[in-house]
């Protein structure tokens, strides 16, 4: 999947890392589109192995189905004020063939701030994609895939209010998964255009969003993993510094063959401000 920061600002030219954010009432609305950005990009993705934001390259064979529950909490502070963001969404996945997946999700978001007159209850962005698991290496244990999505715009009074963005967006993810003898690490490299709608967020922001992480997954029993994941993903807001990082840890419990529950905690590593951390947990669901 940002998958808010909604508040004005305290002082005329607040620091904020590596620059300054502009004045006045277009700040507020400046910050909740930044907030999209990060809830995006600090939050599981849709057909993620959850709860990792670093996808792999497992598909669910032909005529395998998946569904996928998550519920994000982002907290983002900036300027001593806070933002606090509940993301539930489903997601869908329908195995077209044994190397390829489509996929189709939802969500809803409740948006919570100190700023006065800055909350917002409303669904985001739906999600469209296909992942395809195009080569494989079954002696090496090493598998490609690609994965494009599309992130179908809301509307403008939408945006406006930092639920998602006003204008379809697309994306793509180029995954690697390789199998160890601890388990498995899973790498992406991908890149995501934001569709703003509102020309205050065009100018202030940058559309073009890129990611790369590489994520290992420890199996410490059979029906027990570890997963970390580290990241390096552009800065959506124009005055601050092109890349942050972002730390995950996290764990799956297996409860059956089809039946997955995930928790996991990402702390963005920027210096300075905004700080963002995020609480996800998960259920998966499969069958054929």
């Amino acid at each position: 999947m940002c998958r808010d920061l909604r508040h004005a600002a305290r002082r005329r030219g607040a620091r904020h890392g590596g620059g300054r954010w502009p004045h006045a009432r277009a700040c507020g609305r400046l910050r909740r589109a930044l907030c999209i950005c990060l809830a995006a990009w600090l939050a599981p993705e849709a057909l993620a192995l959850q709860p990792l934001i670093t996808d792999d390259t497992g598909t669910q064979s032909a005529g395998g189905n998946q569904i996928e529950l998550a519920l994000n909490r982002l907290k983002l502070e900036s300027l001593g004020e806070a933002t606090r963001t509940q993301t539930a969404s489903l997601v869908y996945t329908r195995g077209l063939t044994d190397a390829l997946d489509a996929y189709g999700g939802v969500n809803q978001q409740r948006i919570r701030a100190s700023a006065a007159g800055a909350n917002a209850d409303g669904s985001g962005n739906p999600l469209l994609g296909l992942k395809w698991r195009w080569w494989e290496d079954e002696a090496a244990k090493r598998s490609l895939a690609l994965k494009p999505e599309l992130q179908l715009g809301i509307s403008t009074d939408a945006e406006r209010r930092g639920l998602g963005s006003g204008r379809t967006g697309y994306g793509a993810s180029i995954i690697l998964t390789q199998e160890t003898a601890f388990g498995a690490v899973h790498a992406n490299l991908a890149a995501n255009r934001v569709g703003y709608a509102l020309p205050e967020n065009q100018a202030a922001h940058r559309k073009a969003l890129y990611r790369l992480s590489v994520a290992p997954v420890v199996d410490v029993a059979e029906n027990f993993k570890l997963v970390f994941d580290l990241g390096l993903a552009t800065h959506p807001h124009r005055e601050q510094r092109a890349r942050s990082g972002y730390a995950e840890l996290g764990a799956i419990l297996n409860l059956g063959k089809n039946l997955d529950v995930a928790f996991g905690y990402v702390s963005n590593l920027a210096d300075g401000e905004p700080r963002a951390r995020t609480l996800t947990a998960g259920i998966t669901w499969r069958a054929m």
